[in-house]
């Protein structure tokens, strides 16, 4: 592994350091390369890491291009015979503290860099799979947002629960959203926007500067109202934050309703992830929905 490492980052020092992490998905540790520098390399042993990893080296690559918005540099990916799976990334020495106002000012940003650059992606996608926790998600290229999120976000989710463990009301309750998610999200036209796609507060911070930065991924071109569903799930976004994203993209009409319809995805993967702890927050979220 060590070779791999030394191979991708173009380096002929490579020594572990005591500091380690990666969340509840991966392992991670500090290592210290040439010229007093340092690295952060994450690993997985999962089937299917691979795409994984890959999903996140494509989508630091994506973001860390807009220049809109910092987030780790990605120098690539590996994987090993014995299965092990691992990115490297740059280092950033971060704290938990979060400067909301640079932080919304920076998020509509990179959410309107698409829309600014000189050859816009104009479908929803991406260009390689990405993974919302360890769950590969479907991003094969869709001209239609409607389409793209019913089918390629929830159903996924949906058709793994009832594969799993067969849910009745879950399947009642989904039958009857569909169309009203079909109504709500055809009243709109989103441009493509290059979302985060799993931005809660824990993968945000502040480097030593105090400038904000944003980490682990879940990247594809939606709807910029995307990244709101699992901050609203969690919290940790302040009003202050929400001020300066608002002032420079605007909510429109239906905002509220939308984020409850983003909101619901990250339920659905959490209770495949985590169990049946999330089936009450799902099933309640989707009665809202039929409601309105």
């Amino acid at each position: 592994m060590e070779e791999e490492i030394k191979r991708l980052v173009k380096t002929s020092i490579l020594k572990a350091t005591k500091e380690t992490g990666g969340g509840c998905i991966s392992s991670g540790r500090k290592y210290e390369i040439d010229n007093e520098k340092f690295i952060f390399v994450k690993t997985n042993n999962k089937k299917d890491a691979n795409v994984m990893f890959n999903g996140e080296h494509a989508g630091l690559e994506a973001i860390y291009k807009t220049e809109t918005i910092r987030c780790p540099k990605s120098y690539g990916t590996f994987k090993m015979e014995d299965g092990t799976c691992g990115i490297v990334t740059e280092y950033i020495s971060m704290n938990s503290s979060k400067n909301q106002e640079a932080l919304g000012k920076q998020l509509a940003e990179l959410h309107l860099s698409n829309e600014k650059h000189g050859t816009p992606i104009k479908e929803f996608g991406f260009e390689v799979p990405t993974c919302c926790g360890y769950l590969s998600i479907n991003n094969k290229w869709n001209k239609n947002w409607t389409n793209f999120y019913i089918y390629q976000r929830f159903q996924l989710h949906i058709d793994m629960l009832n594969k799993s463990n067969p849910n009745k009301e879950l399947t009642n309750l989904w039958n009857q959203c569909i169309p009203k998610i079909e109504t709500i999200l055809d009243r709109i036209q989103p441009i493509p926007a290059l979302v985060h796609g799993d931005l809660w507060s824990g993968n945000v911070a502040s480097d030593e500067n105090g400038n904000p930065v944003i980490f682990d991924p879940a990247c594809f071109y939606g709807h910029s109202e995307f990244d709101f569903g699992i901050a609203k799930m969690f919290g940790g976004f302040t009003k202050t934050f929400h001020d300066s994203y608002h002032k420079i993209i605007p909510k429109s009409d239906g905002f509220e309703e939308r984020l409850i319809i983003y909101e619901l995805f990250h339920h659905l993967n959490h209770w495949n992830h985590f169990g049946s702890g999330y089936a009450s927050g799902t099933l309640n979220l989707m009665k809202q929905i039929i409601k309105f």
